[in-house]
């Protein structure tokens, strides 16, 4: 499997030299891989640490900055110190520091094809989270500024594992990085998971008990799919065999294989 990951236009930084590894509605995305010690959020940034917010409003000069229907900023800071955005289709993933009440961040935007109107809204993210922007947290609400931009976001609850959609935004797979897969969901029901994998559909029986996962063997449907898509189907099953150990955060279901693949889901709008 390839990366799909891509520094934004005119910075290498940190995202050409390191690949991250993190075990996270719109149309899917892809995150770096981790091979050195976690970043340094800031002891400022700690309670920020293990939380996703998502946009009540945006500002520009004053005046409601409107997004694309049916999107909101998600911030998510990850335990790692690493930061993930998205605003509607690509993840925009990188270490932050948040000390002095300003966000200095090396981020770099994952190259999924989107619609122009949200591929515009990823690179204007892009710019306001790597354009000075400064941040204030207050009580459960967190602003963040750049320039004349004000993003005021509030955190978000965790999702239900059951009776919710979970797009699948990247695989991780060990020593082979991240892929974006296309299309993918899963639905979990009381026992049984539902998967999509973008080209066959399936269903399979599974217990919890507590943040784990006991599936069994996932029946799909057989048609045939181009060898990228097959190579994409065949991981995600891999991920859904056995136990899996199972985390959300706010709108972001991980789930984590015991040979240590996984897969990172978004919630769907």
């Amino acid at each position: 499997m390839s990366n799909h990951f891509r520094p934004s236009p005119g910075r290498m930084g940190l995202a050409a030299a390191v690949a991250l590894v993190l075990v996270v509605a719109g149309c899917g995305s892809d995150t770096p891989k981790t091979t050195t010690k976690p970043p340094d959020i800031g002891a400022a940034g700690a309670p920020l640490r293990g939380h996703t917010y998502l946009s009540d409003s945006v500002t520009d000069q004053g005046q409601a900055h409107t997004l694309v229907a049916g999107t909101r900023v998600s911030i998510q800071f990850e335990d790692s110190g690493d930061v993930v955005a998205q605003v509607g289709c690509n993840s925009i993933v990188g270490p932050v520091k948040l000390d002095s009440g300003k966000v200095a961040a090396d981020l770099a935007m994952t190259q999924k094809s989107c619609d122009d109107d949200l591929d515009n809204q990823d690179k204007w993210l892009y710019d306001v989270l790597n354009g000075d922007a400064t941040w204030k947290l207050d009580g459960s609400t967190l602003r963040i500024a750049s320039g004349a931009t004000e993003i005021v976001l509030s955190e978000a609850k965790n999702v239900p594992l059951t009776g919710t959609t979970w797009q699948i935004d990247s695989i991780v797979g060990g020593d082979t990085g991240t892929t974006t897969p296309p299309k993918g969901s899963l639905v979990f029901t009381d026992r049984k998971v539902t998967v999509s994998t973008g080209c066959n559909t399936g269903e399979g029986d599974y217990q919890a008990a507590g943040q784990r996962l006991a599936v069994s063997t996932v029946a799909m449907t057989r048609k045939a799919c181009p060898p990228d898509l097959a190579e994409t189907e065949q991981a995600i099953l891999a991920v859904l065999s056995g136990d899996v150990d199972y985390k959300i955060e706010g709108r972001v279901l991980t789930l984590t294989s015991a040979a240590g693949t996984g897969l990172r889901l978004q919630a769907a709008n």
